[in-house]
């Protein structure tokens, strides 16, 4: 009998122990960011709704991450929690890279195609106008409502243009249909991609014909590099 009661004691005491800890040890007293300038910390800490004094258990990761995501302008890369009171926001600011047309509200996504505003006026800054998306749903920090197969598209052909280096060349890409993309570069030059497989070879070949017909006062007509293996130009 006194067996058990010790056993119940020591039961006892770890229950609360472990209460204690839960209570006072085991609580949320630091969120550090990293990823961004320091006068936006507090803006993201806000935005991930963390709770100072809240217990750690239940933080949830994928909660914090949604929040620090929903504004469309911030990234959550991880949510890292250390005990015993400390959480780790790793993030970074999107980048803008296109422009499309939602709703009737220009539309800024990064390479993800992960929205980022929805606005009136056109933004500054040099972007890659997509068209043929028939985009739904443009909310910020989630992925452009559209079909995956364009998405996918664009995805390739922002890959294939920072790869390729050749973002200086080209103006609208449509991805209506994905077995015949086509861009417009700067000029007006057409230039047929077919699908997006070997973009980035496709992208090498359009932008040193382009360059080559630009320097010749070519400026208009068809350059086709859907083969990816050379570059076809031709006059309208």
């Amino acid at each position: 009998m006194r067996r058990i009661f010790t056993v119940l004691g020591v039961l006892l005491a770890l229950g609360i122990l472990g209460v204690f800890l839960d209570n006072s040890v085991f609580v949320l007293r630091d969120v550090e960011v990293t990823g961004v300038p320091a006068a936006q910390v507090q803006d993201v800490i806000r935005s991930s709704g963390a709770q100072l004094g809240g217990k750690m258990r239940k933080i949830d990761a994928a909660a914090l991450k949604r929040g620090v995501e929903q504004s469309g302008q911030i990234r959550c890369l991880s949510v890292q929690k250390e005990m015993p009171s400390r959480v780790i926001l790793n993030v970074e600011i999107r980048v803008g890279r296109a422009l499309t047309e939602c709703g009737g509200l220009i539309t800024q996504l990064d390479a993800d195609m992960v929205v980022m505003s929805s606005t009136k006026q056109m933004p500054e800054g040099e972007f890659l106008y997509i068209t043929g998306l028939s985009a739904g749903e443009a909310r910020p920090g989630q992925t452009l409502g559209a079909e995956s197969g364009r998405l996918s598209a664009c995805r390739a052909v922002i890959a294939a243009l920072d790869a390729a280096g050749a973002w200086d060349y080209v103006s609208e890409l449509n991805v209506k249909d994905t077995s015949n993309l086509y861009i417009y570069s700067r000029t007006g030059m057409t230039v047929l991609l077919g699908t997006e497989e070997n973009m980035e070879k496709k992208l090498v070949w359009m932008k040193y014909a382009l360059a080559d017909l630009e320097s010749r006062g070519q400026t208009s007509g068809i350059l086709d590099v859907s083969s990816g293996n050379q570059a076809d130009y031709r006059t309208n």
